[in-house]
């Protein structure tokens, strides 16, 4: 029995060691030995996804930036009425308007003195439609650039999906081999502690005899002892037979020989 048992707790600790060989192959084969788990990744896919909206938005914002400053005056887009740049020279031309028509109100409007300001009230209206030129011309190049990104983080979403959907699989196979290789160590943890009281058993039992010899048959009994026994029986049937006798001669009042002697004559 304990060989047997000997041999199927070796059969076991083959096959927990097997299999939990098996799930750290696994394990690495899938990389889930690093700290890249599917709630990482799923916050992952989640920021990218808002991520890909805000450009998907800026995208079509510059669409229509670019398709506006087809069909009409650039000067008059919202995106280049709220540059800053344009903010600033649109501050400079209503200063120079409202000089202007101050001094053609006192001088008129063919006044020389309106010369200086006309200069440069023409001089800032260039620069605004020398700006207004240059962010329209921008926008193809903006619009490509923002279309490249939209791509690329669709492709990167796409992957990511890809990725966690993947993880989640893996590591719901991954679960049931934890659970295979955890069922296997604890019949082989149960095997061994049975194996570990029979031996404690097997220990307390033991006592430390060994057989010299086989024992021989006796060719008489040596208890009761006759030799003995025999003159001791004797001895005590003649010391009763004495008392007896005694006692008897005491209750017929027969104190000696002479008394003896009368009660037979």
């Amino acid at each position: 029995a304990h060989q047997a048992m000997e041999t199927k707790i070796a059969e076991l600790r083959r096959d927990s060691d097997a299999k939990a060989q098996a799930l750290e192959k696994y394990r690495i084969a899938n990389g889930l030995t690093t700290a890249m788990t599917s709630t990482l990744v799923q916050e992952q896919v989640s920021g990218l996804s808002n991520q890909l909206q805000g450009e998907r938005a800026r995208l079509a914002d510059l669409e229509a930036r670019a398709a506006a400053a087809k069909a009409g005056d650039p000067t008059q887009l919202s995106a280049v009425l709220n540059s800053p740049t344009i903010q600033k020279l649109r501050e400079q031309e209503a200063t120079y308007a409202a000089e202007r028509d101050r001094l053609a109100a006192t001088y008129g409007p063919s006044s020389p003195v309106l010369g200086r300001v006309n200069a440069q009230l023409a001089a800032v209206q260039g620069q605004i439609n020398n700006e207004a030129r240059r962010s329209v011309q921008s926008l193809p190049n903006d619009v490509a650039a923002a279309r490249a990104s939209v791509a690329s983080l669709t492709q990167r979403l796409t992957e990511l999906r890809g990725q966690s959907t993947t993880m989640d699989e893996a590591r719901a196979h991954l679960s049931t081999l934890e659970s295979d290789s955890q069922s296997s160590r604890r019949v082989l943890d149960s095997f061994l502690e049975r194996m570990r009281m029979i031996d404690a058993n097997m220990a307390y039992a033991a006592t430390d005899v060994r057989v010299i010899s086989h024992a021989s048959p006796p060719l008489y009994a040596a208890f009761p002892n006759t030799n003995l026994m025999l003159p001791a029986a004797f001895v005590l049937a003649l010391m009763s037979a004495c008392v007896v006798a005694y006692v008897t001669t005491q209750a017929r009042g027969l104190l000696g020989t002479n008394d003896i002697e009368l009660m037979f004559p």
